[in-house]
């Protein structure tokens, strides 16, 4: 029998080179190589090609996973990795034997590479890098983990993939450090960590760093102020923003609702005029064709037009107003939660109309709680003329209803957003969350808008304001399963963000701005069940609920801690005399307060003196759902429970297995996410809130056999009224499916 190699050459077949293969990508797993062989007996026909072989080993590995034996998971993501190796070699010349400084000069001759690099670095420098590539560290990659870093992130000819893993995450790492005092240092420290995946880089670093003008933030925010100028600003900045991979957040609450004077006789359009023009700019502009545009519209729960922006992506009303690729996020507040639980009248008013009855800008949530019931009483005295007025508990249900149905719409709580806005003092406010619920801060519509010909040329001017713009790292729980590794991953995770605001080129100036005055960073988690699972505990432990919220207080201290360090180096964010750092106050709360509600035992009465002196980030954590990059790093999606302990599904059109890391060894500790009620999931979420200074992407998956519509009603009233900011989509259970479930089968 012949076998046809890479280049053409038909050659002998060889059965020990398969042998070789087999037992390279077994070594220290429990798995029995004879297995694979023999599996493979007669699958060979005479001349076929080293690659179809090789692909062949592949897929009968995968086919091998299972419950009882996970670790062919790992065996079949080296054999990904070890046949990636080859293709990159018959594409390029290069393989994991060649210096990386050489691969990192091909890299930038061939225009793949952001060649500016050099600016900073010398050739010298990346020769330095050389000695430090771990090959060992694709042992961890699983047959997921392998595939979806080739297809989402690594760079491509027209060939194929050109880069390997290891290079990507040196390369990025050096990107990172492109204005380090120190960079070939901090490089070999940032790489040590993301490459054994204890860091997990955001899609944007993953995808974009190495690259020509890359933009690394993940979030944006914009705010549309009620003229058309700003309307078309902020429309165009969404196509911008998309067109780079970002997902936006608009704030709308400022547009004026329908009915409202426009000049001496117009009168206004409903809102969802506006919210059909966001949607067809999202899809036009498709993220460089990759995939539709992401945007969250947010609208206050006071709003006019709020029933009709409720439902905007449901089956019912006129399809005309419609935006069903939109993700709509009704913004709450305290008096909204308290006239649903006192079973009130709530009126939706015109902004305008109360700014010219009482003077106050209910904008302002602090004006807005204030001066509510003087609301009431203008409405109830039928001094308000553009007005809607709904139960507010008719108002919840349909909210909920709305919730379930399309499990795609957000709700956010105003007042718990400021309650941790460290710029409350500056009277800047959050009025919404990000695209993903996780990330938000402080927030301004451009101003001053001007059209002038100077010179035969057309200059459009404005005040610029400020766009939220976030990046965003995760730190992976499913291998930081000591205080010591955390603290250190907690640590460098701040620096990487902090330096990655440098090296990112923001696509609005807007967010840029705010990029420099506030430097926002997102330090995440991923692999909580993971976590949970090593240190024998579950979902539904009343202790699990206890560690999980020590472990957040943990990465709060260490990343603010952190901060401040840097800050004694490099100096506060601009805007930190006004923040209420100054005060001493961290998490919206004083020492005492942070100390009597500690159980990790931290020193915060000295934090809290530390703060006083300079923090060089002005929001820190906020926890991502982490599903994609999750992936990558072969670790459980955010903070969330399994949502199945061994499943299959369809990627780079092969079956490839799902399972957990620990699944061997702790099968009984992961609970299934369909098993868990969404009450537990927002119990938790609410615990851990406490502890982080933005927000929690928190998904809920709805089992009708756990949990009624009453109960879940309840948990996030109470979660509301306990400091929980968002809830993110849903997923309802069909329970007339027939479902497999792995923990029961024989």
């Amino acid at each position: 029998m012949e076998v046809t190699k890479r280049d053409g050459r038909i050659v002998p077949f060889d059965i020990t080179k398969i042998r070789n293969i087999i037992e390279r990508c077994c070594e220290g797993l429990d798995v029995n190589p004879l297995q694979l062989e023999s599996s493979l007996s007669a699958k060979f026909k005479d001349k076929v090609s080293t690659s179809a072989i090789q692909q062949e080993i592949i897929l009968t590995t995968v086919s091998l996973i299972s419950p009882d034996e996970p670790d062919w998971d790992y065996v079949a993501g080296r054999m990904i990795l070890y046949n990636l190796e080859r293709e990159v070699y018959k594409r390029t010349g290069m393989d994991y034997s060649t210096p990386f400084s050489e691969f990192f000069s091909y890299m930038i001759r061939n225009g793949y590479y952001d060649k500016t690099i050099f600016d900073t670095w010398t050739e010298d420098e990346i020769k330095q890098l050389d000695g430090h590539i771990n090959v060992k560290n694709e042992l961890s990659y699983n047959t997921t983990s392998a595939l979806s870093t080739m297809k989402r992130y690594l760079v491509k000819n027209s060939r194929g993939v050109i880069e390997l893993p290891q290079w990507a995450d040196m390369s990025a790492c050096i990107y990172i450090n492109k204005y380090s005092d120190d960079r070939v240092k901090e490089t070999v420290k940032d790489y040590k960590l993301v490459s054994n995946k204890s860091i997990s880089l955001a899609t944007p670093f993953k995808a974009n760093l190495r690259k020509p003008d890359a933009n690394l933030s993940s979030c944006f925010i914009l705010d549309y102020d009620d003229s058309s100028e700003s309307i078309t600003k902020c429309n165009e900045d969404i196509a911008f923003i998309s067109k780079n991979g970002g997902g936006v957040g608009a704030y709308l609450g400022r547009l004026r609702c329908s009915d409202s004077p426009v000049k001496e006789t117009g009168k206004a359009n409903n809102i969802t005029l506006w919210t059909k023009i966001i949607n067809d700019i999202a899809v036009a502009w498709n993220q460089l064709s990759q995939r539709k545009g992401a945007v969250t519209p947010a609208l206050d729960i006071w709003h006019k037009d709020i029933l009709e922006f409720i439902e905007m992506k449901t089956e019912t009303g006129d399809l005309r107003s419609k935006a069903f690729d939109l993700h709509p996020q009704v913004v709450l507040n305290d008096r909204f939660i308290e006239a649903v639980r006192l079973d009130k009248d709530w009126y939706m008013v015109d902004r305008r109309e109360v700014q010219a009855k009482l003077d106050i800008d209910i904008l302002n949530p602090k004006v807005f709680h204030e001066n509510y019931p003087k609301i009431e009483e203008l409405a109830q005295a039928k001094k308000l003329k553009n007005m809607n007025v709904k139960r507010a508990k008719e108002l919840w249900k349909q909210l909920l209803q709305v919730y379930v149905e399309t499990g795609d719409l957000y709700l956010t709580h105003k007042d718990n957003l400021n309650r941790m806005n460290p710029m409350i003092d500056d009277g800047k406010f959050i009025q919404c969350t990000n695209l993903c619920t996780e990330s938000f801060s402080v927030i301004e519509p451009a101003q001053d808008h001007k059209i002038e010909l100077i010179d035969g040329v057309v200059h459009k001017t404005y005040k610029p304001g400020l766009t939220h713009t976030c990046n965003l790292v995760s730190l992976n729980l499913s291998v930081l399963t000591s205080d010591s590794a955390l603290e250190e991953a907690s640590r460098r995770a701040v620096r990487i963000l902090d330096k990655a605001i440098e090296v990112t080129t923001v696509p609005v100036y807007d967010g840029h701005r705010h990029n420099q005055n506030y430097r926002t960073i997102g330090v995440g988690t991923l692999g909580l069940a993971d976590y949970l699972a090593y240190h024998r505990l579950g979902y539904l432990k009343d202790e699990s609920l206890e560690v999980a919220e020590r472990l957040q207080e943990k990465i709060a201290y260490w990343t603010l801690d952190e901060s401040c360090n840097i800050a004694q180096e490099k100096g506060s964010f601009p805007e930190f005399d006004k923040s209420y750092f100054k005060r001493g106050i961290i998490l919206g709360r004083t020492a005492k307060q942070n100390i009597k509600l500690s159980t990790a035992g931290l020193d915060w009465a000295s934090l809290h003196e530390k703060v006083k002196k300079g923090v060089r980030n002005m929001m820190i954590v906020a926890v991502a759902p982490n599903t994609g990059t999750s992936l990558c790093t072969g670790a459980t999606a955010s903070y969330l429970p399994v949502f199945n302990k061994f499943f299959y599904e369809d990627f780079s059109g092969m079956q490839t297995p799902r399972l957990p890391k620990y699944l061997k060894s702790r099968f009984w500790y992961y609970n299934e996410g369909y098993t868990v009620p969404a009450t537990r999931i927002v119990e938790l979420t609410t615990r851990l809130q406490r502890w982080i200074d933005t927000g929690i992407s928190m998904e809920l998956v709805l089992n009708p056999e756990v949990i009624t519509i009453k109960s879940l009603s309840d948990s996030i009233l109470t979660g509301f009224e306990n400091g929980l900011k968002s809830v993110y989509y849903s997923r309802t259970l069909d329970t007339t499916s027939t479902e497999t479930c792995v923990s029961c089968a024989n």
